[in-house]
């Protein structure tokens, strides 16, 4: 799991993704700070995902959709599709197998329970 989050793909998927936030936080007309403060962390941390320099739990995701009024899948990009051809995505799994949403879920369930371990000062297993 290592090498995927190393790799150059994974890169660029964390600066699409803050890409979309962006986008998405000037078209509400937000500043930095506005955002953070809607989503219970600093502007750095605003920023950092937006460059696409850090990786973002899921639970944190789905707080930033909130603060920006959009449903998480409008910020998480898939393949070639961009945000706005989210409608064009296949309505089941059955229909198409998602394994690559399927590990991105999964990096974010361990990112955020790292940022969980984090805050308590666990040490993950």
């Amino acid at each position: 799991m290592e090498a995927l989050v190393d790799s150059p793909s994974f890169g660029e998927f964390l600066v699409r993704m803050g890409g979309f936030v962006r986008n998405r936080r000037t078209k509400m007309r937000l500043k930095q700070s506005q955002l953070a403060d809607l989503v219970g962390v600093n502007r750095t941390t605003i920023s950092a995902i937006e460059r696409g320099r850090t990786q973002v739990g899921l639970a944190r995701l789905f707080q930033i959709a909130e603060a920006l009024q959009c449903d998480v899948v409008n910020l998480i990009p898939m393949g070639p599709a961009s945000s706005q051809q989210v409608d064009q995505l296949p309505v089941s799994v059955e229909e198409e197998p998602q394994s690559d949403l399927d590990m991105l879920l999964d990096l974010a369930l361990d990112a955020d329970e790292e940022e969980e371990e984090a805050r308590h000062g666990t040490q993950p297993d």
